[in-house]
């Protein structure tokens, strides 16, 4: 209590205090091990069953039986930590615990560098940050691939908002970000999707300005939409009648569910 008093007192002062300097971004760090790295470590929150399954994932990759696992083939996530599990070798549960240590950096970069490009200032991103953190912290962030693809996402509508500033480097690093989260989470890379097709549309009904409007936004869309598709077939070993049916599944029935209270979405 008298370090979060302390924590709290830092945070209003900074926030009535004068300009925002790059160290009061320290706050973030701070902030995070308060709310997601100390209760971890202290075991706190309890995981949920998702966390240890998906450990289970990275475990069976760990023992080249991948294609045994109930997740087959978002297996980008499993892929990645079983990497990092097997640099740093480490066991079963610590597994969770270092994976969420390498989550939790990702999701205060992801948040910092969104609100950064974002908003105007530096006050304004790092009141964004806290804030954003605090309620990501009533749901906590579990140890799956749906929460590394909103670390992703994230980071994509980082340069998504900023097409603009540095259009081929964005581009390009959009594109990378989307094949990622395709291969972490397909659902999940459906919301580039939708955002970048509704960045396009709001782009479109725009009053015109100077020169021609760029066709970026919604050709993102139309490229990650494609990307999608084929990720989709080759993920149904290309045979038609069955990507129909996982797109139904995955498409069309799953966002559904954002409509039923405390559904697994």
């Amino acid at each position: 209590w008298a370090g979060f008093g302390l924590l709290l007192a830092a945070t209003i002062t900074w926030y009535f205090g004068g300009e925002t300097r790059p160290y009061h971004f320290l706050l973030v760090a701070l902030w995070m091990g308060y709310l997601f790295v100390g209760p971890e470590l202290m075991e706190a929150y309890p995981r949920g069953v998702s966390s240890y399954g998906h450990s289970l994932g990275v475990q069976y990759v760990l023992e080249g039986r991948e294609e045994e696992f109930f997740y087959f083939p978002w297996l980008g996530f499993h892929y990645a930590f079983a990497g990092l599990a097997d640099l740093t070798d480490i066991g079963h549960p610590a597994m969770i615990r270092f994976g969420l240590m390498v989550m939790y950096a990702a999701l205060a970069t992801g948040l910092v560098t969104l609100f950064g490009r974002a908003l105007p200032d530096r006050k304004s991103a790092l009141l964004a940050t806290l804030i954003s953190l605090a309620m990501i912290a009533v749901l906590g962030v579990g140890f799956t691939p749906h929460q590394t693809a909103l670390i992703l996402i994230l980071i994509g509508l980082a340069f998504l908002v900023s097409l603009d500033a540095n259009p081929v480097a964005n581009r390009i690093a959009l594109i990378g970000l989307f094949g990622a989260i395709v291969v972490t989470h397909g659902l999940s890379a459906l919301v580039l999707v939708y955002v970048a097709a509704v960045a396009a549309l709001v782009r479109w009904k725009r009053p015109a300005t100077a020169g021609s409007r760029s066709p970026g936004p919604a050709s993102l869309s139309l490229l990650f939409a494609t990307i999608f598709v084929a990720w989709l077939m080759y993920s149904s070993d290309f045979w038609f009648p069955t990507a129909v049916e996982a797109f139904r599944d995955t498409v069309l029935r799953e966002p559904v569910a954002f409509t039923a209270p405390f559904s697994h979405v």
